[in-house]
């Protein structure tokens, strides 16, 4: 009976916390995810070349990507900042939108494995093909010597 009570209420609380209404000035973590995760790849990105490049400008250069990730997905930094301010007051919907973002990390991942695994295979192919071709025939002669 217990059991049935707590999984009730956990369901409730699922259901709160995906069908919960944000502010108008706030990204819901559906749209958040996808700006959130482009900023993280970004921020890879530069770490990899800043660590390979003493001269590179991290600061000015993660403005610029930011303000480009903001442009891309139509979003002005005001309501980009009145979000973040949001999810870092609201550490339940925080959770809700990393959970968010780790899905859709993961999911693109695994795209990426099953691109890559797909390419790997069509190369297989067409190697093993030109291998196992046999071009035992004789040479042909060009037409234009035959004209001559």
């Amino acid at each position: 009976m217990t059991k049935s009570i707590h999984l009730i209420a956990i369901l409730f609380f699922a259901c709160a916390l995906s069908c919960k209404d944000y502010p108008e000035n706030v990204l819901p973590p559906d749209k958040m995810k996808f700006v959130f995760f482009d900023m993280m790849i970004a921020d890879e990105f530069q770490n990899y070349y800043a660590g390979r490049d003493s001269l590179f400008n991290f600061d000015s250069i993660r403005v610029q990507n930011y303000l480009d990730i903001l442009k891309l997905h139509k979003i002005d930094s005001n309501l980009f900042n009145q979000s973040i301010q949001y999810y870092k007051t609201n550490p339940v919907a925080f959770n809700v939108l990393i959970d968010s973002v780790t899905k859709y990390a993961e999911r693109e991942r695994e795209k990426r494995f099953q691109l890559e695994a797909a390419i790997q295979d069509s190369l297989t192919r067409i190697t093993d093909s030109l291998a196992n071709q046999s071009d035992t025939s004789a040479p042909v002669m060009d037409s234009i010597e035959k004209a001559n």
